[in-house]
């Protein structure tokens, strides 16, 4: 069982702290991101879980093993501790083939040359570069050159991978070509796999499960679709994709459920959590593909989660237009179907849906 268990983790650079009091279980073969703007800390913890920088505090246990404590003192160096780390700018050798840069880490172990060179062919199949196995890295592209330290990575069969952003330096086409190749080398692999990066959608596309980090701090760890549709803070809903905010207060309806008057309408969300209470000042956060348009007038009986505004901009996004709807000094982002047309001033009719409705601690 590769479980990686993180236990008041802290990192402090001077007088700044990088990673504060973090907690996190990773659970054998699951595949983290670690989701964060630059500096959040994201990075200084894979380092940390690596054995490349020392933690001030805390304990970073693999297997029940514990890899560095600074209450014992234990410390296992990196390369006992069976990981495999790929770095964001490839860290190839340049006078070294493709072959000789994956057989590097497994020769460097002491293990036969036969085997290695049989282990990094294996991993290079996987990756889909056996054909290129006496090419130098100069004469790879961007993509292929990540794939060698992906399979340089793989090749010593890790219980545990990391990843520090292997795909910013790659073009948008390769990227999401790539996404999907190392999801896929997940699953053939099986190793407990932590992802860091600041990429919303590489985020969403690959983890079992997201961490959102900020300002050293945890804020929210959950599935890529709870982290979407349920963030549980402001920070996390406007870092991950676009959002709307609208404040307002919980009042108590004539059916005893909660609701949120705003000054716009009254906004009945499914499902506001139990421990909020009336009088409590929140947020409504809701996504731009899940605010309604039309310019048919609401019927006078239909007064919750409606209201009227006037649109300010719009652009075509290909499969979707955008729009800015004001209302008054508060403006709300809408992406809708290019079939729906509304031009600039138009007066519209918004519906906001219960159910994409998530409401925040204000």
């Amino acid at each position: 069982m590769s479980e990686v268990r993180l236990t008041n983790l802290c990192k402090n650079f001077g007088a700044v702290t990088a990673v504060d009091h973090l907690d996190l279980v990773v659970a054998d073969k699951e595949f983290v991101t670690l989701l964060g703007p630059s500096g959040c800390g994201k990075t200084t913890t894979l380092r940390m879980i690596a054995g490349f920088t020392r933690p001030d505090e805390g304990e970073i246990s693999v297997e029940g093993r514990v890899m560095v404590s600074r209450a014992s003192g234990a410390f296992v160096p990196p390369e006992k501790r069976h990981m495999a780390m790929v770095f964001q700018n490839y860290a190839l050798w340049p006078h070294f083939t493709v072959i000789e840069n994956v057989m590097f880490g497994l020769r460097s172990r002491g293990v036969a040359k036969s085997k290695a060179r049989s282990k990094a062919m294996d991993a290079l199949s996987l990756v889909r570069l056996d054909g290129m196995a006496a090419r130098y890295p100069h004469q790879l592209s961007g993509g292929q050159q990540q794939r060698v330290s992906l399979a340089r990575a793989i090749a010593s069969e890790p219980t545990v991978l990391l990843m520090d952003e292997p795909l910013s330096n790659l073009d948008a086409k390769f990227r999401e070509t790539m996404r999907f190749e190392i999801k896929e080398l997940h699953h053939k692999m099986g190793a407990t796999t932590i992802y860091v990066t600041h990429d919303q959608t590489e985020a969403i596309a690959m983890s079992d499960r997201i961490c959102v980090m900020w300002e050293g701090r945890l804020l929210q760890s959950a599935s890529p679709v709870d982290i979407y549709r349920r963030p549980n803070c402001t920070e996390v809903a406007d870092f991950i994709g676009q959002v709307n905010f609208l404040p307002g207060s919980l009042i108590e309806g004539p059916d005893g459920k909660l609701r949120v008057e705003s000054k716009w309408c009254c906004l009945t969300p499914d499902g506001i959590q139990p421990d909020f209470r009336p009088g409590q000042e929140v947020v409504v956060s809701i996504r731009p593909e899940h605010v309604r348009l039309s310019k048919a007038r609401p019927a006078a009986d239909d007064e919750a989660n409606v209201f009227s505004a006037r649109i300010s901009k719009q652009v075509f996004l290909g499969n979707f237009q955008e729009y800015w709807v004001e209302l008054d000094d508060h403006t709300l982002r809408v992406q809708a179907s290019v079939t729906e047309e509304f031009t600039i001033d138009d007066l519209v009719t918004v519906r906001l849906e219960p159910q994409w409705m998530t409401v925040i601690e204000g």
